[in-house]
């Protein structure tokens, strides 16, 4: 006789074997490995998104980690958020406004890197950043963005236009797309290294040389501020 069943009927944890088993999936087997044609644009495909992802539970007062990117590729998530903010040692990666602990941004891009080492041929990885750090951290930001991920990052093309349609998931498998906001104008390569030798002028003399050097050419400017902070804040000292 079946150990589940008493006096004919199921053990409770005899069912909950049962909801959790496959004969009670909704998921279509058939539909578990890729089977979508991943040849169009990247624009025409939903992309499985995690949202305040470093969190290891509540939005008010848990711990922040960088194994939940991790753990959030592994289930098939695609687009992950890092919100970013000014920490006393460099970036940190937390909820805002918030009792949530941090975690440094060098150790989620450590354990992004490591991901996408450790699983060659990967559909891309779009992250999402808030930013909200001051000048001297978003050069710090490009600089370990630089050092870890390296040709890793797809960068906008010289020759691409606000019309430009984006490559397919199968063109960008091993890449890593950094998501800002911003015209592709705004983030050509000359536009950038101008934008970053006024910004660096006001705040110390030899500012400009040290910014560039954690730039390599054609870093998107989302890598540095987000649109609306840059804009207002251009507003006042470009004019």
């Amino acid at each position: 006789m079946d150990a589940g069943l008493m006096d004919g009927k199921l053990s409770f944890h005899s069912f909950c074997k049962y909801i959790f088993s496959d004969f009670n999936s909704i998921i279509n087997e058939n539909k578990c490995s890729l089977y979508q044609n991943m040849d169009l644009p990247l624009t025409e495909y939903y992309v499985h998104s995690s949202h305040n992802t470093y969190l290891v539970g509540n939005q008010l007062t848990s711990d922040s980690k960088a194994f939940r990117y991790v753990e959030d590729f592994y289930d098939g998530v695609r687009c992950v958020e890092l919100d970013i903010h000014d920490g006393s040692d460099g970036p940190i990666i937390k909820h805002g406004f918030t009792f949530t602990a941090p975690v440094s941004f060098r150790a989620v891009i450590e354990a992004i890197a490591e991901y996408s080492r450790d699983n060659e041929g990967h559909l891309p990885i779009i992250l999402s950043f808030e930013n909200h750090c001051g000048i001297q951290n978003q050069i710090e930001m490009s600089r370990i963005l630089k050092e870890l991920l390296d040709t890793k990052i797809y960068l906008v093309p010289q020759s691409c236009s606000n019309k430009h349609r984006f490559p397919s998931p199968n063109a960008l498998r091993n890449k890593i797309i950094i998501q800002g906001t911003g015209l592709i104008d705004q983030i050509r390569p000359n536009i950038l290294r101008s934008k970053i030798e006024m910004t660096a002028s006001r705040y110390q003399k030899n500012s400009a040389e040290k910014a560039l050097e954690g730039l390599s050419e054609g870093y998107p400017q989302e890598f540095l501020r987000s649109k609306k902070k840059f804009a207002d804040w251009s507003e006042n000292q470009f004019q």
